[in-house]
């Protein structure tokens, strides 16, 4: 299956690269097939600004760093000819580029996860972006997602990013994506200001970390798509001062 091949893969041992240049511009958004007038355009400048960016609802024939073989796309919904799915763009090569496929229940429709190694010296980072299943009226399909993510992040030993449109706009899908946020040890992004897109009055993108720390994360109002893009500042976690004891972790603010 795809979840096999993906573990393996995460399995063997990185090529030896340089230092990863810390700290990362992470860029999220969902862009919605970039239908409205401006979303291609802002999704550039965005690029400018980001090492690595994550798309959902992107086009397939969307190149942001192609020149660096940094576009990388998995298949999604398709429309009138027109294939959209989840893409990341990176400034730093990858070594492993995975797909995860998943249907929802209702609609049948794909939805896709794609899964980056970005190898380091010393850790390679693993990012990796989603669009939740969304319509469904129970969790089953949601959770099966998300442990299937799981499963990559377990077999990773360095420092993880997970990002995207999470679609948890209800209660039970909130109480799913915090097992998952809590089983894992992944921290959540704080967002100033936080303009994050909501649906029943929740936010449904969001950005996860294990092994580093986010600096800063905003969300920006914008009109060029229903949803607001993200931006994430990462580094490695702070060391502790010599003698001071080791902090624990922080309680969670996830919800």
């Amino acid at each position: 299956t795809d979840l096999e091949s993906c573990r393996a893969a995460l399995l063997t041992t990185a090529p030896t690269a340089r230092a990863l240049p810390f700290p990362l511009h992470v860029g999220s958004w969902n862009v919605m097939k970039l239908d409205r007038r401006g979303a291609r355009q802002q999704v550039v400048e965005m690029s400018r600004d980001t090492d690595l960016l994550l798309l959902q609802e992107a086009p397939s024939d969307l190149t942001l760093f192609d020149q660096l073989h940094g576009d990388h796309f998995a298949p999604g919904f398709q429309r009138a000819g027109q294939l959209t799915g989840v893409s990341m763009h990176s400034r730093l090569p990858a070594d492993i580029s995975c797909t995860l496929s998943f249907r929802e229940p209702w609609l049948r429709s794909p939805k896709a996860v794609l899964a980056l190694r970005i190898p380091g010296a010393g850790q390679s980072l693993l990012a990796i972006n989603l669009h939740g299943i969304n319509f469904t009226l129970g969790s089953g399909a949601y959770r099966r997602q998300l442990e299937a993510i799981e499963v990559l992040v377990r077999t990773h030993t360095g420092p993880v990013i997970v990002a995207g449109d999470f679609n948890h706009w209800n209660p039970w899908r909130r109480w799913v994506l915090e097992e998952f946020r809590a089983g894992l040890g992944l921290r959540e992004a704080q967002y100033s200001p936080d303009w994050r897109s909501r649906h029943l009055g929740s936010p449904v993108d969001s950005a996860f970390v294990r092994g580093l720390r986010v600096i800063s994360a905003t969300a920006a109002p914008t009109t060029r798509s229903d949803h607001n893009p993200l931006t994430v500042l990462v580094a490695p976690p702070a060391a502790p001062a010599q003698g001071s004891p080791v902090p624990g972790d922080a309680p969670s603010t996830a919800h």
